[in-house]
């Protein structure tokens, strides 16, 4: 957790100090306004990789401790390429869902 911590400090760091200095005005009020969801953005994207990285690896060692799992049956390349099967499955989910509407344009 603290590490995730410290990414996403350094994403909302690296957000705000792209942001301009100077006097107030409207558009910098916009360009703060975009600055923010920016930020979220980019923050829920690196939280979700990075729940996604963890996730995937607390899968492969619960896979290795199963009897299916052990290194005689499935060697790392294999559960390596396994593991981006399953990954590719899953992201073709909200990728066809999120899509959907393209095709009709």
């Amino acid at each position: 957790a603290a590490s995730l911590g410290g990414i996403i400090v350094g994403v909302v760091l690296s957000t705000l100090g792209h942001r301009g200095n100077g006097a107030s005005s409207s558009r910098d009020e916009l360009e703060l306004a975009t600055a923010s969801q920016s930020l979220l953005t980019s923050s829920f994207i690196v939280l979700l990789a990075n729940l996604c990285f963890s996730f995937r690896g607390l899968h492969q060692k619960l896979f290795r401790s199963t009897p299916q799992g052990k290194a005689t049956v499935v060697d790392d390349l294999n559960l390596q390429y396994r593991m981006q099967q399953v990954g590719c499955l899953l992201l073709s989910i909200p990728a066809v869902f999120g899509n959907v509407s393209l095709p009709s344009r």
